[in-house]
């Protein structure tokens, strides 16, 4: 197994360091290819959204269009694929957190879509219910 670090990924997508991108680049073109498969973890993703979001200033709709292309990508395997892309398809359209975004892509398609929080932003999402407990 191969695992892929966030600094590839951001590398990869900044195109800050030229020594190092021309790596990025040439690994991402096998993963297109198809000669190369790694395995993407949830932590080292929500890093790579963060960094290039706070770090970088990227937009967020830019990071999701960038972030959804390398999810695509058959060689590339993360466990919740699906619910990943929903999450950051979440964030990018509403001033959410990516974890609760997250949250709320586990819950979508549950008959009762509840959670328990205080945080508010929660009630921008009109399928699921905010519990606060008492």
């Amino acid at each position: 197994m191969k695992l892929i670090d966030a600094n590839i990924i951001i590398r990869y997508l900044a195109n800050d360091d030229k020594k190092q991108t021309k790596g990025c680049r040439t690994l991402f073109a096998r993963l297109q290819s198809g000669q190369e498969h790694v395995e993407l973890t949830l932590p080292v993703l929500f890093e790579v959204i963060y960094v290039l979001n706070r770090i970088y200033k990227i937009s967020r709709i830019e990071i999701y269009k960038a972030i959804s292309i390398i999810l695509d990508l058959k060689t590339i395997n993360i466990q919740g694929k699906s619910v990943l892309k929903k999450s950051i398809e979440y964030w990018s359209a509403r001033n959410i957190d990516l974890t609760d975004c997250y949250l709320a892509a586990l819950l979508e398609n549950c008959k009762e879509p509840e959670i328990y929080s205080f945080d508010k932003d929660f009630d921008k999402l009109n399928f699921l219910t905010r519990i606060e407990p008492n």
